[in-house]
């Protein structure tokens, strides 16, 4: 197997076999099936919607919803969600919102995804400035498989460690960044920035080395953002003593 040097190598199998594409793809038919609907961008970009879905379900299982985090459950919204904002027909889009409060998926849970799949395409387009690239849409995010998939993997991982809270990031993203302060934004694009570079083998790809030293800031002020809820329920509680 060779070794990854730059985003360029996550187009091979070798990143997609360490997600476990299949039993996703397998969602992906299942839903189709049952649903008996085509659509054009879910269709046309598989594997972009597929690392999705993983994230997705991830936000799901660390986040706040009224269905349970099945890999099932993240299709239907993943691809809801997608159907919406890539604008797709007006009647495909009605009859997959049906089809979805059909399933037990209320409006809430369906609004926290696009929101969450909203302020994913936001950061990743922030993201690709640094490396001089530019997306508009969310079907360019789509396309740019091989940045998207690394960025998935990270993310995916921010929020596992409890360092992107899915609450949160279910904002509307001028809420979002509000919400976890200006400082915290920034450190979560620093963040974001040094994880990638470790993943690409590549320290300076997208940004300085020295621009990680704010990654050292002293926990006291890190914003709700780089805390887990659990954190930040504990110092409320102290406050009102």
């Amino acid at each position: 197997m060779k070794k990854v040097k730059g985003f360029g190598d996550f187009t091979d199998e070798q990143l997609l076999e360490k997600l476990s594409i299949g039993k996703y793809q397998r969602a992906i038919q299942k839903f189709y099936k049952e649903s008996d609907i085509e659509l054009y961008n879910a269709s046309r970009y598989t594997t972009s919607l597929t690392v999705l879905i993983q994230f997705v379900e991830k936000l799901m299982q660390h986040g706040r919803f009224g269905i349970d985090a099945t890999i099932d459950n993240a299709t239907m919204l993943t691809i809801f969600a997608i159907s919406i904002l890539s604008s797709e027909a007006k009647n495909k889009t009605g009859y997959l919102y049906e089809f979805l409060k059909d399933k037990g998926i209320d409006d809430g849970d369906m609004d926290s995804i696009l929101n969450q799949l909203k302020n994913t395409k936001e950061i990743f387009r922030i993201i690709l400035k640094q490396s001089n690239k530019e997306i508009k849409s969310i079907e360019d995010m789509l396309e740019f498989t091989s940045m998207l998939v690394p960025y998935i993997t990270v993310m995916k991982n921010l929020v596992e460690n409890e360092l992107l809270n899915s609450y949160f990031f279910s904002l509307p993203f001028d809420e979002f960044k509000k919400v976890v302060t200006k400082i915290g934004f920034k450190m979560l694009i620093i963040r974001i920035l040094h994880k990638l570079n470790i993943i690409t083998t590549s320290t300076n790809k997208f940004q300085n080395k020295d621009n990680a030293k704010p990654l050292k800031i002293n926990d006291e002020l890190k914003s709700p953002l780089l805390k887990s809820e659990d954190t930040i329920l504990e110092k409320n509680r102290i406050r009102r003593r």
